[in-house]
């Protein structure tokens, strides 16, 4: 029986017979191996397939030992490791550790002083398989192209909803799926908010919109954006009213949209005539000082239910929205 394995430099070797071999040449009609003992002239000839074996191998000196199945254990699971690298997008160092338990779960008998590449070893080798099946890193936005499986869902559904480039060399992507579009029509309850240090590099930020229902906070639209400015804003609202009413005859009425101090975002739900549920910013002229104290009160009150019993969430909630919600038709619940 061959068995093929590979080493920490992704060469590949044959395992037979107890003993390991290297490639020394492939041939019109085979493939020549030799042991991988250099110290050993034993070789043997298989099919250009490394299929059947056309010359067995020639006897090892006396100096060779077989190899021990600790060896062939590890270069194995490192194989393992490979190949779900290429073909998963877990992260490789939790490839790393579930293939180490299982290799002790598949082999009980393994001793417990059982020496393993550490990660640092072998990391290198796991992120350029993991490479193989990704294309390159794009150095700008021009370079970025989003096409066939990268712009569609697990199950072929189109996933990026809109890719503009736009003013000077500004970029926005809009990811969702059909459900999540939908899913949103039945939200009386959105919420919108960005992150700025978790990011693809070229992009300013992520955009997330949720949407709230039946005691859930949902995760619908994804954006990426290389600006922050009023003009996005616009951009990703437009593009998502505009998108559920032509793919799906949606129009789209939440009660209340909560976002984060944005001005420019603020002032894009102003025009989309939203009712809010929003905490402005300090220059806001249209809210007095006691108003926006009043709002970072119940922000702040919001953060810790975390800490609150679960039985006691509800009742603490109410007196907080009883006690610090400012008291103007839109900030009503």
């Amino acid at each position: 029986m061959f068995r093929f394995t590979t080493t920490e430099r992704n060469k590949q070797i044959l395992n037979y017979l107890d003993f390991q071999y290297t490639v020394k040449r492939i041939n019109k009609i085979c493939v020549e191996w030799r042991c991988r003992n250099r110290d050993c002239s034993s070789t043997l000839s298989l099919s250009i397939d490394n299929q059947h074996a056309r010359r067995e191998p020639s006897a090892h000196n006396e100096l060779c030992k077989a190899s021990a199945p600790s060896k062939v254990l590890i270069e194995k699971t490192v194989e393992f490791m490979k190949r779900r690298a290429r073909e998963e997008t877990k992260s490789i160092s939790k490839i790393y550790c579930e293939e180490i338990v299982a290799l002790r779960m598949r082999n009980p008998e393994v001793p417990t002083g059982f020496y393993f590449p550490s990660f640092s070893t072998i990391d290198s080798a796991l992120y350029h398989h993991r490479s193989l099946n990704y294309p390159a890193l794009p150095k700008s936005l021009n370079e970025l192209a989003l096409t066939g499986e990268w712009s569609s869902t697990k199950r072929g559904e189109r996933f990026v909803l809109v890719d503009e480039s736009y003013g000077n060399n500004e970029r926005l992507l809009m990811f969702g799926s059909q459900w999540s579009i939908t899913f949103l029509s039945y939200c009386s309850r959105w919420h919108a908010d960005g992150t700025f240090l978790t990011r693809p590099l070229l992009f300013a930020q992520i955009y997330i919109i949720f949407g709230y229902f039946d005691g859930f906070v949902i995760p619908c639209i994804y954006c990426l954006t290389s600006k922050k400015d009023q003009i996005v804003y616009e951009k990703i609202f437009n593009h998502l009213i505009s998108i559920g009413l032509s793919r799906l005859n949606i129009k789209y009425s939440p009660e209340a949209l909560t976002c984060d101090f944005e001005l420019a975002l603020w002032r894009k739900i102003v025009d989309l005539k939203l009712n809010k549920l929003i905490c402005p910013p300090r220059n806001n002229n249209d809210f007095s000082e006691a108003e926006i104290g009043k709002a970072k009160q119940w922000f702040n009150g919001a953060i810790g239910l975390a800490l609150i019993p679960p039985t006691n969430v509800e009742s603490v909630w109410t007196d907080i929205m009883d006690n610090y919600t400012p008291e103007c038709p839109s900030a009503q619940p």
